[in-house]
């Protein structure tokens, strides 16, 4: 079906609130209904989809791409619809992990610039919150970023 475990690093395979699956393969997301053996396909990204987050209603995902100018989109698993896009902004070159809040509210990226920056948005409004960089190092250096259970406002 597409499906590519090697190249990415963060998790990237989810059941929706449907019971189907959601994935993606080069720069289309791809929502899988197993029992129809059937699939449905989002096509808004210009380059390969680099990494994959589901929201906590289980419908809404985000999925980042590579590129000089990576965006992270944020569709409808059930319309694969765009709700919204997300700039990274020119040299970031991809987006290696996404998550939502328990909340829903928040999406954090790691981007897989030099420095792993990461950005923390309220993607309905495409306001980012908070903007950190870190030490170099090569990448892929991230392999995920989770939202704490414990702590609403830490990431591990």
């Amino acid at each position: 079906y597409g499906y590519d475990g090697f190249q990415a690093t963060s998790p990237n395979i989810f059941y929706t609130r449907s019971g189907e699956v959601v994935y993606f393969a080069a720069g289309v997301g791809i929502v899988y209904n197993k029992e129809a053996h059937t699939q449905r396909f989002f096509l808004g990204h210009d380059d390969d989809i680099l990494s994959l987050a589901i929201h906590p209603n289980r419908t809404t995902v985000a999925t980042g791409q590579v590129g000089k100018d990576p965006a992270v989109c944020i569709w409808d698993t059930a319309s694969c619809k765009q709700i919204q896009k997300l700039n990274m902004g020119y040299g970031n070159r991809g987006v290696q992990a996404l998550c939502f809040s328990s909340s829903g509210t928040k999406l954090a990226c790691v981007c897989i610039d030099n420095s792993h920056t990461l950005y923390i948005w309220d993607w309905a409004r495409r306001i980012v919150l908070l903007e950190r960089k870190t030490q170099p190092g090569a990448p892929p250096a991230t392999y995920g970023v989770v939202w704490s259970p414990y702590e609403v406002d830490r990431l591990v």
